[in-house]
């Protein structure tokens, strides 16, 4: 193309444009519910890590279920700022496929 190396269609001025510009992007986040939901009951748990797969014995007990919890909030509000920055919403699919779900979020991210 112009000898620049640089690839992507060209504003009216003559810019070049982001080659997203013009896709339609989804964000697709999927929660499973092991990871999400500590295990219920106090007692020991034998956790692994599903990257290093290093494992931890942990007490679970009420505090550490709550923090827990609160670990997995934090972590949908980061994701729905990094996105909001953006303009998209993510869909999120929680303990398996829902496809009327997936269908509700494409009616109403174009309505």
């Amino acid at each position: 193309m112009g000898g620049d190396g640089e690839q992507g269609p060209r504003t009216a001025h003559g810019h070049r444009t982001d080659p997203l510009t013009f896709a339609h992007v989804v964000p697709l986040i999927v929660w499973d519910g092991a990871e999400s939901e500590p295990p219920a009951g106090n007692g020991f748990a034998l956790l692994r890590d599903s990257e290093s797969g290093a494992q931890r014995t942990l007490w679970l007990r009420p505090g550490l279920r709550a923090r827990w919890r609160d670990a997995i909030l934090h972590r949908r509000e980061q994701l729905e700022r990094i996105f909001a920055t953006n303009f998209i919403r993510p869909l999120y699919l929680q303990g398996g496929f829902d496809a009327e779900g997936v269908s509700k979020y494409f009616l109403e991210g174009f309505a």
